[in-house]
């Protein structure tokens, strides 16, 4: 039986614990520094020892999930997106905007692709 698309996604905002649609709110988190690795929309969020957004991994405390970044390149140009590229050079003197839901009442639908099973499962 034919369940969908088979496509791994990340976490995706679905509804609140109360059943109403999620609404697309989501919290703003600033930095000056850049992030090494890279992060794409649905990645689980957490931060590094400094304060500084980092893509969360297995024992890390999460804070929300990835929905996008504002920024100017170091060429000056606005940049907004759905994903980080590892390293992105940023404009001197210049504030990232790291778009994160982290209200925990949000209910969300995961696919992964890593064949040995989402942590926890």
């Amino acid at each position: 039986m034919a369940y969908g698309t088979n496509g791994a996604f990340g976490l995706k905002p679905v509804k609140y614990n109360n059943g109403v649609n999620w609404n697309g709110t989501f919290s703003e988190y600033r930095s000056t520094a850049t992030l090494a690795t890279a992060l794409f929309e649905g990645d689980p969020v957490t931060r590094d020892s400094s304060g500084v957004l980092a893509r969360g991994v297995a024992g890390s405390a999460i804070i929300g999930v990835f929905l996008g970044v504002e920024y100017y390149a170091s060429d000056g140009e606005y940049k907004r997106s759905n994903q980080w590229v590892a390293s992105t050079a940023i404009l001197t003197g210049s504030t990232i905007r790291w778009k994160v839901i982290d209200d925990p009442n949000v209910i969300f639908s995961i696919q992964e692709d890593n064949g040995a099973g989402a942590a926890g499962t």
